[in-house]
């Protein structure tokens, strides 16, 4: 069993990592950023405490996946350059920040804990962002902290309406990003009240209130994306809770497209959906990701251009890399970088998967199948963005591995490994 002081440590650690890295725009100094420090501090935080109290540790195939990953990053820099392999600095940032959650989270306690103030602290996020709305309109200022000249015209866009509206990114410079983070609390919410966990009628309003604040917020993003893949979520947790309720979901969905057909609706949603997307930018992010699949089979296949260099590829006025995260690894760091980074997403789907079937107790199950929800569409969304190593993902990654661990192993089987430390299990 931890110690109440080791259990301290990690518990004000979360709170650190989940407000700085909501607040990236409040603290950047060049290339880094407190998150970053923050991170790399509690690193060698962790390990003092493991050294000096003699406390022992989870290295998992995760973490052994990980540090495969970072080589090929690394590798990468032959073709990149210095720049390349400073660039690199980020992959053993969300390595050590996936090291940790995984340590960390393998706790019950401080599980909870972590569920708590991810709450807590989206929904003051989620606040923010619509304090930030407000200013904007009524204003024209936008209130996002330090961002360069091309973040802000990111977050401003034109709408079918003739009014161009604030991206709300809270303060995480993003407002992409500040989506995956709206969208995975909110599934993991759901999943809590779709099984009904709640000790009392005081934290399920307290949990139904953070969900408002960020669905709000998910609106303002405007992140159309975003939202589908809320709504995907959602209606896919609720037919895994209820898989004999398919048929009427198929059912209401074909009376209500009849409806819509009968009345001659479709023609105006069809209008009104062609005018939202914006089919230039459609086409030049289809043309960018043909340029990156081009670029990368034909010149460096194997290791790739280099680190933070995919827009070498691109034959682009913006200087655009790849809007995929699978060609976009693969365009920086090569087919061998790509197949490392999709087995490290593939291990993390597959363990919580595996999990899902065989957790029992419903409390556990709410979480897991929050969690299963949320990785899955945190990876589709990566299909439309221009990054592939991100902080949101990398710390669901070792959530995941510490949920793995708190659950995944019952204590007829469990075994004192040499290094690592026995994991405090949920109820059966």
């Amino acid at each position: 069993m931890k110690s109440p002081m080791s259990l301290q440590f990690e518990k004000i650690s979360i709170i650190i990592i989940l407000i700085t890295s909501q607040t990236i725009a409040l603290h950047r100094i060049a290339f880094l950023d407190g998150n970053d420090l923050a991170v790399g501090i509690l690193f060698i935080g962790f390990f003092m405490k493991i050294i000096l109290r003699k406390e022992k540790y989870h290295f998992t195939l995760l973490d052994l996946l990980n540090l495969g990953f970072i080589g090929f990053v690394i590798l990468s820099s032959i073709n990149g350059g210095l720049g390349s392999l400073i660039k690199s600095l980020i992959a053993f940032k969300v390595a050590m920040l996936s090291f940790l959650f995984g340590n960390f989270i393998c706790k019950k306690n401080v599980a909870n804990h972590f569920i708590k103030w991810l709450t807590i602290t989206v929904s003051i996020s989620s606040v923010i962002a619509i304090i930030q709305e407000i200013i904007y309109i009524k204003t024209g200022y936008v209130l996002a902290g330090s961002l360069k000249e091309y973040e802000y015209s990111y977050l401003l866009e034109v709408k079918t309406f003739g009014r161009t509206v604030l991206r709300a990114p809270g303060f995480m410079v993003s407002f992409k990003v500040f989506s995956f983070l709206l969208i995975t609390n909110m599934l993991i919410i759901f999943n809590r009240y779709l099984y009904s966990q709640f000790k009392d009628s005081k934290t399920k309003i307290y949990f139904f209130l953070g969900f408002c604040l960020m669905l709000i917020a998910l609106i303002l993003t405007f992140s159309k994306d975003s939202m589908i893949a809320l709504f995907g979520g959602i209606v896919f947790s609720f037919i895994v809770k209820r898989p004999n309720r398919i048929i009427h979901i198929l059912i209401g969905l074909l009376i209500l497209g009849l409806g819509i057909y009968s009345v001659g609706l479709y023609k105006d949603i069809f209008n009104l959906i062609s005018e939202e997307i914006r089919w230039g930018d459609v086409m030049m992010r289809i043309q960018v990701d043909k340029d990156g699949i081009y670029g990368f089979i034909n010149n460096h296949f194997w290791i790739g251009q280099g680190f933070g260099k995919g827009w070498r590829y691109i034959n682009n006025l913006y200087a655009w890399a790849a809007h995929n995260n699978i060609i976009l690894a693969a365009d920086e760091i090569g087919i061998l970088g790509l197949c490392s980074y999709l087995l490290l997403i593939g291990y993390t789907v597959f363990s919580i998967f595996t999990l899902n079937l065989t957790v029992k107790n419903m409390e556990d199950k709410a979480l897991v199948r929050g969690l299963f929800f949320s990785i899955i569409f945190l990876f589709f969304l990566f299909q439309t963005h221009s990054g592939y190593i991100d902080n949101v993902l990398w710390m669901y990654m070792g959530i995941i591995q510490g949920v793995v661990l708190l659950l995944g192993v019952r204590p007829s089987v469990k075994k004192e490994i040499e290094g690592m430390e026995g994991i405090e299990l949920g109820n059966p």
